[in-house]
């Protein structure tokens, strides 16, 4: 996906900024709730583990 961003941006024939920044906030936001999912998941781990 980093690579469709840059090409948005930097594109040859083409120039969209703007679905790229879309892009990139879904980037973003796709992380961001990995990440929290990963955090839930260790510490619901660890809570089990201390039983």
């Amino acid at each position: 996906m980093t690579i469709r961003i840059a090409n948005l941006v930097s594109g040859d024939l083409f120039l969209q900024p703007n679905l790229a920044s879309a892009l990139a906030l879904i980037l973003v936001l796709l992380l961001a709730m990995v990440t929290l999912i990963q955090q839930w998941l260790l510490r619901r781990s660890y809570h089990v583990a201390e039983r």
